[in-house]
């Protein structure tokens, strides 16, 4: 099964502990079944002894500790492999290539790492109450072979055919809930999609409809897939009862009437039988929990086989690049492939230089290649053809890992983080000062390392991406369309004044623009024309 090599592999923790201490608390909640058996005997002749009375304490405080025990051992351990899980794929997502993760999307991601192992949390408590109830029902069973044989070989008779009908309709449920979970994944991304795309679902009526009717016959879907799922472990869980009625009878009813001797036995015998029923009723009932708990590992680890396939394994020992003279792109060629593995857009034959201190501006249509010129450029997408050289020193795929921290980029499609992640000793004074000189003063402020409202107009946002960038120091700022949300007073400002003064601290810019009222103020204008890169007139 999934989850016991899934606990061999996630844990140190000798798992024979946990399982010593429910094989006692199992011993200690069959000594109750037996002490309360010989004391009702005891109680009908009129007897009554102090000792089994004390036992009986005894083997209620063995009980009531080793439970708990189990239910926090066995919650402490699950969460704790649920915490090194979510840490450990986080962890490889992000040092996966970029190409992986845009075209796996975000959906399975976020469900693998939130919701399913939330379900492998839930689990805990369940696990630990079906460990206990599995060595009550062993247990139990052979206190009924010590009051009864022949009641237990009744019992092993109808195991042999109820086990051989449950295993398989457990096959079945199993079925089920791969279903179920895929389509909770379905569903997940099409709430994602209303989400994410709710502005323009607010300007398009019928693309909402549509959108909303996906939905929908998504979530029917869900729904069907979790409603057989369900008949399947109701059918398991009716024929576990009435097999167990079926037992009941045969003590009863059938065996007395060919065994005489056997008539003394009877109210132990039942006694015990339906003691095991809570316990075994348990057993059962989390079987289906079990079952998804299986499916939600074998997904996990699928996933993680996944993004280790696309680990970008050329990473190496951190000793970042932090100046550069000259950069050089030769003859550089990518291309996006599609499903069959056909190339569905590319750029080819780039041939660029970059001087420190430079300003370059890139212009080109919609579609045209810039940023995926600029995703080459700063070592996101490795080249399928062509060289970049750093001071006349080639750059291997060994020596991304350090290319890329010469980097600061600001694409239209930026994450906005709110907190000044990888930057020590930050000067608070200059944070302000920046705010200032960017126009955000009356917007976000800076407190304790952080700032307290991101909720700004886009133009905004990328003046607070900005400031990040400016307090990263990095040699090369990477600005994708950065002025096309700006007010003319501050794309103004941005042209004559920031860009120059970052020239003369002797970084150097590429801004993708379209601003050709500020042409002038760039050492050089090249423009990407059909994936190639042109003489700009």
């Amino acid at each position: 099964m999934e989850i016991i090599q899934f606990f061999r592999q996630e844990t140190n923790i000798p798992i024979h502990r946990v399982i010593t201490v429910g094989i006692i608390a199992g011993f200690a909640n069959s000594m109750l079944l037996a002490i309360i058996n010989i004391a009702a005997e005891q109680v009908a002749n009129s007897v009554f002894e102090v000792q089994l009375f004390v036992l009986y304490v005894i083997a209620f405080g063995i009980f009531a500790y080793t439970q708990r025990y189990l239910m926090i051992r066995t919650t402490t351990l699950i969460e704790e492999i649920v915490r090194k899980i979510r840490v450990r794929l986080t962890d490889k997502i992000r040092h996966c290539e970029l190409r992986f993760i845009e075209e796996s999307g975000q959906s399975d991601f976020y469900a693998q790492i939130t919701q399913q192992t939330s379900l492998i949390s839930q689990i805990s408590l369940q696990m630990s109450l079906a460990i206990q109830s599995l060595f009550v029902v062993l247990i139990s069973l052979c206190y009924l072979l010590f009051i009864s044989p022949l009641s237990l070989l009744m019992a092993i008779i109808l195991l042999g055919i109820s086990i051989p009908i449950h295993v398989l309709n457990n096959y079945k449920a199993k079925e089920k809930h791969s279903i179920v979970a895929k389509q909770q994944t379905l569903l997940f991304e099409s709430v994602g999609n209303i989400l994410n795309g709710f502005k323009e679902l607010k300007f398009n009526y019928k693309k909402s409809n549509a959108v909303f009717e996906h939905l929908q016959k998504v979530a029917c879907l869900a729904e069907s897939a979790k409603i057989e799922a369900t008949y399947v472990e109701v059918t398991l869980m009716t024929f576990v009862r009435l097999s167990f009625y079926i037992l009941i009878a045969l003590l009863i009813f059938v065996i007395p009437a060919f065994f005489e001797s056997y008539s003394g036995e009877v109210f132990k015998v039942v006694a015990t039988s339906l003691f095991i029923m809570g316990p075994l009723t348990v057993t059962v009932f989390y079987i289906p929990t079990l079952n998804l708990a299986n499916i939600t590992i074998k997904n996990i680890y699928a996933l993680e086989d996944k993004i280790e396939s696309h680990l970008d394994s050329q990473e190496r020992d951190f000793a970042p690049f932090t100046t550069f003279n000259s950069l050089q792109l030769t003859d550089v060629s990518f291309s996006y492939k599609n499903v069959d593995g056909s190339e569905s857009f590319f750029i080819q034959n780039i041939n660029l230089s970059l001087q420190q201190g430079e300003i370059l501006f890139i212009v080109g249509g919609n579609g045209s290649g810039k940023s995926t010129l600029l995703k080459v450029l700063t070592g996101l997408y490795y080249p399928s053809e062509g060289t970049i050289q750093l001071d006349q020193q080639l750059i291997e795929r060994t020596h991304y890992y350090n290319y890329r921290e010469l980097f600061s980029t600001i694409f239209t499609d930026f994450h906005l983080f709110n907190h000044l992640y990888g930057l020590d000793n930050i000067d608070e004074k200059r944070v302000h000062a920046l705010l200032a000189e960017l126009e955000l003063n009356d917007k976000p402020r800076f407190i304790n390392g952080q700032f307290t409202n991101l909720n700004l107009s886009t133009g905004q946002r990328k003046r607070l991406a900005l400031l990040i960038t400016l307090l990263e120091d990095k040699p090369i700022l990477i600005l994708d369309e950065f002025a096309a949300d700006q007010d003319p007073n501050f794309r103004q400002y941005f042209y004559e004044t920031l860009l120059q003064t970052l020239k003369t601290n002797g970084k150097t810019v590429i801004a993708v623009t379209h601003d050709d009222k500020y042409f002038h103020l760039a050492d050089r204008v090249v423009k990407m024309d059909y994936g190639k890169l042109v003489a700009y007139p």
